[in-house]
């Protein structure tokens, strides 16, 4: 299997050829193709309750651990469930993070002046194929186009479900968005409002709302446990609020519910979807058929070059009857 991301093969290529040449010289036999690793989501009476705890259901499923790399280097292993009902597909992911990393750029009073600090979110993103030959072979790496984030397949989609530790994740809901084809704009998010704005005033020198008093500050930062920040007010030092401000989600982008929590060194993360939302920017998952995943995991990092994140090979998804 052939998983890894193009532009790794493309920096491995003369060491691939290498490594090549020296096998035929020893006379070695090749090394089998790895099989395409498979998920199955058993069937339930009444899926689990939206939440992060690792509960009786989800211990009596039968997990997959599914390896990941960062560039030449071995990411963080992800153990996976899954089960389906009648209406929804739910998914229980768990991997080893040693750092707890959900401020993004939160904002910090320090001598007299507001800062941002430089740390960002932990994230899990899971791409569903919709209609990409090239994806279900190779997963997100048949997704990249000279370096570019696209599918590389005239005509093909593929569902994104980006759980964002900061925006959202942790309380209600990952990010619906989708990846498909198009030469602008390829990868974006799926029509509606997403679960979160920027807690900024104005000019982008302070944040607009602050907790409230009596607010839970380990808790969800929105409109119920802020208020506007007092233009007469000075911060105690070293005074840290969210950068981030929660909210409901509207539309095709909210179709898919989360929670998240840190124990032990370790993400639990839990995602809950319609079967089919009737949107054309979804996967739609069917009771008895597979379907084709892949999954990236980011460890306190933002996506400016599109590498910084460790990736999968092609997942098969069976929901059984």
């Amino acid at each position: 299997m052939n998983w890894m991301p193009a532009t790794l093969c493309a920096a491995m290529a003369l060491g691939c050829v290498s490594a090549l040449v020296m096998a035929a010289d020893n006379e070695a036999a090749p090394q089998p193709v790895a099989e395409v690793a498979s998920l199955t989501a058993a069937a339930v009476e009444a899926g689990p309750e939206l939440s992060a705890e690792l509960t009786e259901l989800w211990q009596k499923q039968q997990s997959q651990v599914v390896n990941t790399r960062l560039d030449d280097k071995e990411g963080p292993s992800v153990e996976l469930r899954a089960v389906h009902d009648a209406e929804y597909v739910y998914l229980f992911a768990r991997w080893a993070d040693e750092t707890e990393s959900t401020e993004k750029k939160g904002w910090v009073y320090r001598e007299g002046k507001w800062e941002k600090l430089k740390g960002d979110e932990d994230r899990i993103a899971f791409a569903f194929n919709i209609s990409s030959p090239a994806f279900d072979k190779d997963g997100c790496a048949g997704a990249c186009h000279e370096g570019d984030f696209r599918v590389v397949d005239k005509g093909g989609k593929v569902d994104i479900w980006h759980w964002k530790a900061a925006r959202g994740g942790m309380f209600s809901h990952a990010d619906d968005q989708r990846l498909t084809d198009a030469a602008e704009n390829p990868r974006g998010d799926d029509a509606g409002k997403g679960a979160y704005s920027n807690n900024q005033n104005v000019d982008g020198t302070a944040p607009a709302r602050i907790w409230k008093q009596d607010a839970d500050t380990k808790g969800a930062f929105n409109a119920d446990t802020s208020i506007e920040l007092p233009a007469d007010w000075t911060p105690p030092k070293d005074y840290r609020v969210p950068s981030i401000l929660l909210r409901a989600p509207e539309g095709s982008r909210g179709d898919v519910q989360a929670r998240g929590a840190y124990k032990d060194g370790h993400w639990q993360v839990m995602l809950k979807r319609k079967l089919d939302t009737g949107h054309e920017d979804d996967a739609v998952f069917k009771v008895g058929e597979e379907i084709t995943f892949s999954l990236s995991v980011f460890d306190d990092t933002g996506a400016v070059t599109g590498d910084e994140h460790a990736v999968s090979g092609p997942i098969k998804l069976v929901l059984k009857r």
